[in-house]
């Protein structure tokens, strides 16, 4: 996994991650993209994000800027997934040292 949230807000007391993508997909081929390429990082910034803010996740979106569509997955879907992958990568996938 490697990258950095684009976008981080506040909306009603949980967080919204944002995730711009410049692939060239067609609009039709956009969430099997998001299922083959995106999904362990989408895992990692709810992890991330809510371990910092300890707020819970609303969703990580994925917009893909070039057809002007965006993926949404609910965060609840991902915690428990980013957890296990950012305790595999540690530092040096990371960038610092993930305290459980």
């Amino acid at each position: 996994v490697q990258g950095q949230m684009d976008l981080v807000f506040y909306d009603n007391d949980e967080i919204v991650v944002v995730d711009f993508k410049s692939d060239r997909v067609d609009a039709d081929q956009i969430q099997a993209r998001v299922e083959r390429s995106y999904r362990g990082q989408a895992a990692v910034y709810s992890y991330a994000a809510g371990r910092v803010t300890g707020r819970p996740i609303r969703e990580v979106i994925f917009y893909f800027a070039e057809v002007g569509e965006q993926v949404s997955i609910p965060g609840d879907e991902l915690i428990e997934h980013g957890r296990e992958l950012a305790l595999q990568g540690r530092s040096q996938d990371l960038g610092y040292d993930v305290i459980d």
